[in-house]
């Protein structure tokens, strides 16, 4: 019986320390890295220049993007001692611009891309050389820009102050 209750005192130390989504999250994290970088090779083949493939490409760089930054939030904010580093200048600094900002940019920018490839394919429904007028490069980076202003008060909400 004195076994289990330094067992049970072990996992409430275990469980104080990390919350399980602290090690689940980055974990999920990084699976989803690693099945978009293989969509970001598949996708940038030659043989796959079809604009639905390009919208794709965009979402799938996107993808890898957000959750490189949101894998990195346990290694950056959880070191030693969470709370300095969070405190901390350049802790700040990524919640503020990176984790914040960008992130939101990315994510929004996801779903902006499916909008887009749904309404291009209802416009393909009714007009068939549609994909032919249609540029899709700065199609993509006219929504990623209206994403990044769209998402641009995340900039101004919170003060980044020296400690």
């Amino acid at each position: 019986m004195n076994e289990n209750s330094t067992n049970l005192t072990f996992w409430q130390q275990i469980t104080a320390t990390y919350s399980w989504d602290m090690i689940a999250y980055p974990i999920v994290c990084m699976f989803g890295v690693i099945t978009n970088l293989i969509n970001v090779l598949v996708f940038s083949k030659s043989q796959l220049k079809n604009s639905c493939y390009s919208c794709l490409l965009a979402m799938s760089l996107s993808d890898l993007f957000y959750l490189l930054i949101n894998s990195l939030v346990i290694f950056f904010f959880c070191g030693l001692d969470c709370n300095s580093n969070y405190n901390s200048l350049i802790g700040q600094i990524y919640t503020v611009y990176i984790l914040n900002y960008l992130a939101s940019v990315l994510a929004f920018f996801s779903i902006l891309v499916e909008i887009f490839v749904a309404f291009q394919r209802y416009l393909i429904m009714i007009d068939k050389n549609f994909l032919r007028r249609i540029k899709i490069c700065a199609s993509m980076l006219l929504l990623f820009a209206l994403s990044a202003l769209i998402n641009s008060s995340y900039i101004f909400v919170r003060r980044i102050v020296a400690y």
